[in-house]
């Protein structure tokens, strides 16, 4: 990879991290308009439970590899 495709990837990265991020805070906002305080413990739940079914698939994968 050359320092632009580097570059390039490195941008888009931290774009996507930001809109995810954005994504989140609108999601929290939401729940807390809709039911409060015990709404933003479910989506944060939820986003928990997702990101650990996501790093258990990258565990995996990586067993497989090595």
């Amino acid at each position: 990879m050359n320092y632009k495709e580097a570059v390039e990837a490195k941008i888009t990265g931290e774009t996507n991290n930001l809109n995810r991020r954005k994504e989140l805070w609108k999601e929290i906002v939401n729940a807390y308009n809709e039911g409060g305080e015990d709404s933003i413990k479910e989506v944060l739940s939820q986003q928990a439970d997702e990101i650990t079914r996501e790093f258990e698939e990258l565990i995996e994968q990586l067993r497989k590899k090595l």
